[in-house]
């Protein structure tokens, strides 16, 4: 039985993988690591994160090259047993994406960092966004 399992917990451990995709191999490693101390055998990698506000929505090819990423996470854990998932941080916080899509105060006011759910324009760029990991 998993050292997890023993109470009945079954945990997934968030692990972050930072913007600069050069640490892929020490986020290995330390999922294996804790795999192999604690039994955790459910990890969800996230990407991107808040870090974006001040510059900006991510483009198409940072998600490319997250997804790209923990695919390599994925496939050099998956001998252990390990699951791999995904989680997105970002936010409708998430830095502006255009100026169309910028959330709107009572006063008519635009948000400096907030997309508004509705726009349809963020919301199918959003999608489109998310849907790469599926595709990597």
């Amino acid at each position: 039985m998993d050292k997890v399992m023993q109470n009945g917990i079954d945990i997934i451990s968030p692990i972050a993988l930072g913007g600069a995709f050069e640490n892929v191999s020490s986020v290995i490693d330390s999922i294996v690591w804790q795999h192999e101390n604690y039994g955790i055998n459910k990890f969800m990698v996230s990407a991107p994160s808040k870090g974006w506000r001040s510059i900006g929505y991510p483009d198409p090819e940072h998600f490319k090259e997250c997804a790209g990423a923990i695919r390599k996470i994925r496939i050099a854990t998956e001998k252990y047993g390990i699951e791999i998932g995904w989680w997105i941080i970002l936010t409708l916080k998430s830095g502006n994406f255009s100026d169309e899509s910028a959330m709107v105060d009572i006063s008519g006011k635009k948000h400096a960092f907030a997309n508004c759910p509705l726009c349809a324009s963020f919301a199918d760029r959003f999608v489109k966004d998310v849907a790469t990991g599926k595709r990597c």
